[in-house]
């Protein structure tokens, strides 16, 4: 399940994780194992929807703020 490819796909996502946090907690999880590939564009792609995510979702922020030392060596990487 590999979530964007257009903006229109980003306000469908928008709606399906309003239904229920644990769609966002799963998703959330599913974004760091993403984001630890070693290809670049699965890991851009992660981090778009991350973004997407973070504007729309309170709960995805709370996830992300609590696991933001990790989220920040995974994107920035050795540049941290």
């Amino acid at each position: 399940m590999w979530l964007v490819q257009s903006c229109v796909n980003c306000v469908l996502i928008s709606e399906y994780f309003r239904r229920s946090d644990d769609y966002v907690r799963h998703v959330f999880y599913l974004l760091m194992t993403r984001l630890e590939t070693h290809h670049a564009e699965v890991r851009l792609s992660a981090f778009q929807i991350a973004r997407e995510l973070f504007v729309r979702s309170h709960c995805f922020r709370d996830l992300l703020l609590s696991d933001f030392q990790r989220f920040l060596e995974l994107v920035l990487g050795k540049f941290l």
